[in-house]
């Protein structure tokens, strides 16, 4: 998130009463305090008058009339804005579509005419095939995010779709990840007494607690998300090794799969061998699979097991085909 960003989001949780800290404004932006006290100083050097309050632990504004005023923007920057709302659009979501939409009406109705889009040859010249995020409701996520910020324990109804469940859990907020479509809320789970991962799609119904908790110092949210393939968490971080034949390598090479993927090891056949941390291996075998006879599992052996049993499955189904059908 560049400064710009960083600067509304930071007056918006200011007039919100969060009274946001530079390490829970770090933690939401996955940066350093120091880098927050840069933002707060270009804040005062817009004429912010953003005071820091001992009792509360965060900022706040002695006068609350004040306005951020209008920022130029490059067109580049606007679109690029525009186009990160068109994409959120496209996945269907119609809560926060709603919220996006009256944000993009808002900022386009304040651009001067010396920089501007034209948002109808936008849409003329692009479109999106992306595929559909889970619905949830944008104040769902605006509370957690405001919990997350403020280090208040959220009380959650969750439906965990594995076992067709419904529980009741005490979270601590820590983190928000998008990812495949879906919104996880990372937090520690008073039940389990550990960190989860929580669908946001599935909490049912929540209610802010009036106690506060103490965030895990040791806690680093790029490294949590970094340990997973997509969206899933295993206990245990496991080295991945996955071999691609010569065709599908065409398309391996073209992209980074994973954060901290080794370079790729190159085969006399042409294919190539891809290697990453990462657990989680149900959602790897998921994707795996999805690439048919191109991909072999290399390592490690619960994930080469985990991929036969699905093949032995599937051969049950469709052992019955005949020659000419699979063709």
């Amino acid at each position: 998130m560049n400064q710009f960003a960083r600067l509304f989001e930071i007056d918006r949780q200011i007039r919100d009463g969060a009274f946001p800290s530079a390490e829970t404004l770090a933690a939401r932006f996955d940066l350093t305090p120091r880098q927050i006290q840069y933002d707060c100083r270009r804040l005062k050097e817009m004429g912010a008058p953003i005071r820091h309050d001992r009792k509360r632990g965060g900022w706040h504004y002695t006068d609350p009339c004040w306005l951020l005023p209008a920022m130029r923007l490059s067109e580049g920057e606007l679109l690029a804005f525009f186009l990160s709302v068109e994409i959120a659009r496209a996945q269907g979501n119609p809560g926060l579509r709603e919220s996006l939409t009256n944000a993009a009406a808002k900022i386009a109705g304040s651009l001067s005419d010396e920089v501007s889009v034209d948002l109808n040859a936008l849409h003329a010249s692009t479109s999106y095939n992306i595929s559909p995020a889970a619905r949830i409701e944008s104040e769902t996520y605006l509370r957690l995010q405001r919990a997350a910020a403020a280090r208040q324990k959220v009380r959650v109804r969750y439906y965990t779709a594995t076992r067709g469940q419904r529980s009741e859990r005490v979270t601590h907020p820590y983190h928000l990840h998008f990812a495949r479509g879906e919104w996880i809320l990372i937090a520690h789970d008073e039940n389990r007494n550990e960190l989860r991962c929580f669908n946001i799609a599935r909490i049912e119904e929540l209610s802010e607690c009036d106690q506060h908790f103490q965030r895990d110092l040791s806690f680093d949210a790029k490294q949590y998300v970094g340990e997973m393939f997509v969206a899933e968490r295993g206990e245990e971080l496991v080295e991945i090794a996955v071999r691609f034949d010569e065709y599908q390598s065409r398309y391996i090479r073209e992209r980074t799969w994973h954060p901290q993927q080794a370079p790729l090891e190159e085969q006399e056949d042409g294919g190539v061998i891809l290697r990453f941390p990462a657990s989680g291996l149900n959602e790897i075998a998921r994707w795996v699979m999805g690439y048919g006879r191109h991909a072999q599992v290399l390592a490690p052996p619960q994930l080469r097991s985990i991929v036969a049993a699905h093949v032995r499955e599937l051969s049950e189904i469709y052992g019955d085909v005949a020659p000419e059908e699979q063709l």
